[in-house]
């Protein structure tokens, strides 16, 4: 089972991204959405500190 985690975007630096949920933040690997026009404030879906959507 895939548990994906939905995560605001803070801030972004290349291909990472700080990404806050319910007060906690984590760093996560923009890789695969890389061709995306991603920008502070959007929402994604995480998994395992990769953007999966």
């Amino acid at each position: 089972m895939c548990l994906g985690i939905p995560m605001r975007i803070v801030r972004i630096d290349n291909l990472k991204a700080l990404c806050e949920a319910n007060g906690f933040e984590r760093e996560i690997d923009l890789f695969l959405l890389q061709h995306e026009a991603l920008a502070p404030g959007d929402y994604l879906v995480t998994h395992l500190g990769q953007a999966i959507q």
